[in-house]
Order: structure tokens, then C-alpha cells, then sequence
């Protein structure tokens, strides 16, 4: 009964993990916006979320799922073609990640990049990663809480230990005290900006 426990939650923490995940990307959503609108983002808060996304959600939470996924398919193998490209996309968003974290380095450096180019690279990037945890949500962890019951999951408990959240965690990074300061302005002003 206790890792049935646990099962859920790591589970929930993954569920965690996209919550808090949309409110970086909704502050990098609006820095590009304003790219778009001919005007020039915090490119120095734009590294801040990059960096986060690249060492957190690229480097622990993706693969903690992976290892869930590769569970799932020891305990059902008929699943797999439902939830194979599990891998494959956090492969691809990671390296997109990297690719727009080494653009923005470029030009706090002084390079000179095509910004309509820029613009719709991390337009793509944002929507990949809310349809990827949109999926997960529906398909993944779906078939995770279906299974939490069967099998020794042990193994998984095991090995996804918690890393703490280097924004979201008990203690935040100092490298990441202005997206928290930012998160916190927007919640408070949507709080506030709320009408029933």
C-alpha cells in the first residue's frame, strides 16, 4: 500500500512540475511579444527562463518521465505505440531549447539574428512544450495511474528521488530570484485584475 503511495506521489509531482512549468513560459511568451512587436525584450530574462527550462525541466523532469514510460511499457507492452514518442519529443524540445538559450546568448554577444526567424523559433518552442504536457497529462500519466497498482514499481520510486526545483523548490536558486519575482508580480496582478 505504501508504494502505491509513493506512485501517486511522483505522479502528482510531475503534474507539479507542468503547472509551474506554464508560468515560466507565459513570461517568455510576453518577452517575445514584445520582439513582435518591434520593440526589445529582456533578452537577459529570456537566458534566466532558458537556462531554467534546460536545467530542470530538461534535465530532471523529462527524464523521470522517460524512466515512468519505460515502466509502463515493461508492465503493458501493448502500450507502447500509444506512448512512444514520449522519448523522441523530450529529445526534440531539449534540443530546441538549447538551440533558442545558445540564439539568445548570441545576441546579448552582439550577433545579429533574423528576429521574424527568432520569433516563430520560440513561438514553436512554446507550443511543442504546452501540447507535450497537454499529451502527457492525457496519455502518460493517465496510464500511469491506471497501472500504479500493478508490478513493482520500487524501482521507479527509487530513481526518481527528488532533485528540488531550482525556482519552484523549497529553496529558489539566487540565479533565478527575478523570473520568481516576476511569477509573483503576475500572480498578484492577476489576483487583483480578477472579476467574478
Amino acid at each position: 500500500m505504501k508504494m502505491t503511495k509513493d506512485v501517486a506521489q511522483l505522479m502528482s509531482g510531475l503534474r507539479g512540475d507542468h503547472r509551474n512549468m506554464v508560468m515560466p513560459l507565459d513570461l517568455l511568451d510576453a518577452e517575445i511579444a514584445r520582439l513582435g512587436a518591434s520593440g526589445e525584450p529582456d533578452y537577459d530574462f529570456v537566458r534566466d527562463i532558458m537556462l531554467y527550462v534546460i536545467e530542470y525541466p530538461d534535465a530532471v523532469h523529462h527524464p523521470k518521465e522517460n524512466f515512468v514510460y519505460r515502466h509502463l511499457k515493461s508492465l503493458r507492452p501493448e502500450i507502447h505505440t500509444d506512448l512512444e514518442r514520449i522519448e523522441t519529443d523530450h529529445q526534440y524540445i531539449e534540443e530546441s531549447g538549447l538551440k533558442l538559450r545558445n540564439s539568445i546568448e548570441a545576441i546579448s554577444m552582439g550577433a545579429d539574428l533574423n528576429r521574424d526567424e527568432l520569433i516563430e523559433k520560440f513561438h514553436h518552442y512554446s507550443e511543442q512544450l504546452r501540447e507535450h504536457m497537454y499529451w502527457e497529462e492525457t496519455k502518460l500519466f493517465s496510464v500511469a495511474d491506471e497501472l500504479q497498482h500493478f508490478g513493482d514499481w520500487s524501482e521507479v520510486v527509487l530513481k526518481n528521488n527528488e532533485i528540488s526545483d531550482p525556482l519552484f523548490g523549497s529553496r529558489v536558486e539566487r540565479k533565478y530570484g527575478r523570473v520568481l519575482a516576476r511569477i509573483q508580480k503576475r500572480v498578484v496582478w492577476e489576483k487583483q485584475n480578477y472579476r467574478v
